[in-house]
């Protein structure tokens, strides 16, 4: 099968999503499907690229209101696109969901849309925009779409009771994470990396995710003053960068925590195993989610997480997580400190999680549910045509 993957960003650029297009494209190549990803040229790096044996086509990104990234060359029908049996696209919310609609009608080719979760920017202007959007152009794009992939229950709910989408038209698959890749670093030792950030004689509360304020790394912080008075050697490890990230650290001044709150940058691979192998807790303290992969990550090393009770994360993780309330940074010290309090309850989150991810998340079963969603579409299309 030839797969065309339309995606606002791709790695280096990476977050939840960018992973899943990642991983999913790597495994359709893997089973033989041809997929060539295009996406805005966020960051700045070769136009074409082949990673893995999939072909990546960047074009120019002339804006970013909103992190979306306006990218009109998504929308122009180029010629080599009509070698291509599907598309497949991917947040609903994106330039790129809108222009795949123009290649769906130019190309005439069956659409693929994956949700990617309910989009919450906490600003009362960006919210506005965001529900205009949704019940316009965002309802036009997917009830026109051939089919829909979902990662919840709940998200499916929600597009069938607010947008009126079709139910017989929504397909319940998870996000799935890459097991193998992390236990390569199973037996990786963490003392280097304990040594380089001045860890080794801490308690850590790590959080790997992008700096945006949607991820909530504000109420951790403000958790922070309250943990550290049942911990006083707690430090808080934030791994990643995005545009938050100035004020992130100004709320480390205001609050003098420069000796329990380290930034760490942007980690990948290596680094980010030793990261999650080094933590005492993983934390996600979100508004909105899809179906985190970061919480996936740290459950491959049977580390425990404390979470937000949100949408994406109840509907899969509430039987492994120690869940929250959103933004109730009293309620998320009292978790954290209780994990980091009693070994044998942090010990049994991480092993519950480990057991989840083996047994419901792994990318090769995943992608055989999105091939037959992409089957079932091409033989109704076939049909249909006849």
């Amino acid at each position: 099968m030839r797969i065309l993957q339309v995606a606002p960003y791709f790695p280096p650029y990476m977050g939840g999503q960018e992973r899943y297009v990642y991983y999913l494209s790597h495994e359709l190549v893997r089973k033989g499907h041809k997929v060539t990803v295009i996406t805005s040229d966020v960051p700045r790096i070769s136009r074409y690229e082949q990673i893995g044996g999939i072909q990546v086509i960047r074009h120019t990104c002339i804006a970013r209101p909103l992190r979306n990234a306006i990218t009109p060359g998504l929308a122009i029908p180029w010629s080599y696109l009509r070698e291509f049996d599907i598309i497949h696209t991917h947040n609903e919310h994106s330039f790129a969901s809108n222009a795949s609609l123009l290649l769906k009608n130019t190309l005439h080719k069956p659409l693929i849309i994956t949700c990617h979760g309910r989009l919450v920017f906490d600003s009362r202007v960006a919210d506005a925009i965001r529900r205009l959007y949704w019940h316009t152009v965002g309802k036009a794009v997917l009830r026109i779409a051939d089919g829909i992939i979902v990662a919840t229950s709940s998200e499916k709910k929600r597009l069938v009771s607010s947008l009126g989408i079709n139910e017989a038209n929504i397909n319940i698959v998870p996000v799935g994470v890459d097991l193998d890749m992390w236990d390569l670093y199973e037996t990786d030792s963490v003392e280097g990396f304990l040594r380089a950030y001045d860890l080794s004689t801490r308690k850590i509360v790590l959080v790997a995710t992008q700096l945006i304020k949607r991820k909530g790394i504000q109420h951790l912080i403000q958790a922070m003053p309250g943990i550290i008075t049942e911990c006083p050697d707690v430090i808080c490890a934030i791994a990643g960068t995005g545009d938050y990230e100035g004020k992130l650290r100004s709320l480390v001044d205001e609050l003098c925590l420069h000796n329990h709150v380290l930034f760490l940058g942007v980690l990948e691979g290596r680094d980010l195993a030793l990261a999650y192998k080094s933590s005492d807790v993983f934390v996600l303290p979100s508004l909105s989610e899809g179906q985190p992969t970061c919480i996936m990550e740290a459950w491959a090393f049977s580390k425990p997480v404390v979470a937000t009770r949100i949408e994406g994360v109840v509907d899969y993780y509430d039987r492994a997580a120690s869940l929250v309330e959103v933004g109730d940074h009293k309620d998320l010290a009292t978790a954290i400190v209780r994990v980091l309090g009693d070994p044998s309850y942090a010990k049994a989150l991480g092993t519950e999680g480990r057991r989840l991810v083996e047994s419901t998340f792994r990318w090769d079963r995943i992608t055989d549910c999105i091939v037959r969603v992409y089957e079932h579409i091409l033989t109704e299309q076939s049909e249909t045509s006849t």
